[in-house]
C-alpha cells in the first residue's frame, strides 16, 4: 500500500468528523481523483506540511464565502466579510483535519504537521515542480463545494525529513 492510499480514508474521515463536529456542517464526499482541484475565482487554501514517515502536504481549499460561513458556524456567530476571517477559518479546519488523521489510522506512524499556512489561490507556491502527483477529494455541502487535496510520498523516496524542511 503507497502512502497516499494509507493516509487517504484516514483524511477524509477526519475531515467529514471536523465539519460535522465543530462546524455543524455534514458534507459529502464525492469524485476522488488524481488531479489538482479546478480553479476556485477568489478561494482560500490552507496548506500543512507533513514530514516523517511520509513527506508532502495536505491542502483544503475552499471559497472564501463558505470559509467565512465555516467561520460564523465554528464560532456561532452571523458570518464576517473579513478575509482575514476566511483563512483563519480554512487554516483552523484544516488543523483539526489534520491533527486527528492518527484517531482514523491502523497504525501509528509517526509523522509530524507544520502550522497551517494561508495562501489565495491553488496551487501554493512551494508546490510548483515538487512532481508529487496530488489526489483530491471533493466534497459538497448545500450549493458549496469544497477540496482536500493530498500529496504525499513515503520518507524512503525523498531522503528523510530535510526533503520538506526549506
Amino acid at each position: 500500500m503507497d502512502a497516499l492510499e494509507l493516509y487517504a480514508a484516514p483524511l477524509v474521515k477526519s475531515a467529514l468528523a471536523a465539519f460535522r463536529n465543530f462546524a455543524g456542517i455534514e458534507a459529502v464526499p464525492v469524485s476522488p481523483c488524481f488531479a489538482a482541484p479546478p480553479p476556485v475565482p477568489g478561494g482560500v487554501t490552507a496548506v500543512i506540511r507533513i514530514s516523517g514517515a511520509v513527506n508532502g502536504a495536505v491542502s483544503l481549499v475552499m471559497s472564501r464565502d463558505f470559509a467565512l460561513e465555516v467561520t460564523g458556524r465554528i464560532l456561532g456567530l452571523a458570518p464576517s466579510r473579513s478575509s482575514a476571517a476566511a483563512g483563519d477559518a480554512a487554516g483552523e479546519m484544516l488543523n483539526i483535519i489534520a491533527g486527528n488523521i492518527k484517531h482514523h489510522m491502523d497504525d501509528e506512524r509517526r509523522i509530524e504537521l507544520s502550522l497551517p499556512r494561508v495562501y489565495g489561490a491553488y496551487p501554493p507556491p512551494f508546490y510548483r515542480g515538487e512532481g508529487r502527483r496530488p489526489l483530491c477529494v471533493s466534497f459538497r455541502q448545500g450549493g458549496h463545494r469544497f477540496f482536500l487535496v493530498l500529496q504525499i510520498e513515503d520518507a524512503s523516496n525523498t531522503g528523510g525529513i530535510a526533503a520538506v524542511r526549506r
